[in-house]
């Protein structure tokens, strides 16, 4: 049995660090598309800004691979929240399924890393 210990308490910390992928977004991400609009996750609010000087606000949360995003503008009431499958490439690629979909609409739903 002591010998076994090591294995499952390592084999504990792989299963928590996979889950946990929040660790990566916070900071700045800008779009690989035009290069000026940026996504800025802090620990619960989401800042989109494009390139006409607006931004926008959301609350979001992770599970798994899937954000959930809840707009929260002035038009907050008419936007319902929208679960989106994202995945971090290797290279630190940011990509968000349906994203340019969601309110408001910006192009492009592929993200660089920038900064923290």
């Amino acid at each position: 049995m002591k010998r076994l210990f090591p294995f499952i308490f390592l084999g504990l910390i792989a299963c928590t660090r996979d889950k946990d992928s929040s660790a990566y977004l916070p900071g700045v991400w800008v779009n690989v598309s035009n290069d000026r609009d940026t996504l800025r996750f802090t620990q619960d609010q989401l800042i989109r800004a494009g390139t006409s000087n607006l931004s926008s606000s959301y609350k979001y949360s992770l599970h798994n691979q899937y954000i959930t995003l809840q707009y929260t503008g002035p038009a907050y009431i008419l936007v319902q929240p929208k679960t989106f499958a994202y995945r971090i490439s290797s290279d630190y690629i940011l990509s968000i399924d349906s994203l340019p979909g969601y309110f408001p609409r910006y192009a492009g739903s592929e993200f660089r890393f920038l900064r923290k």
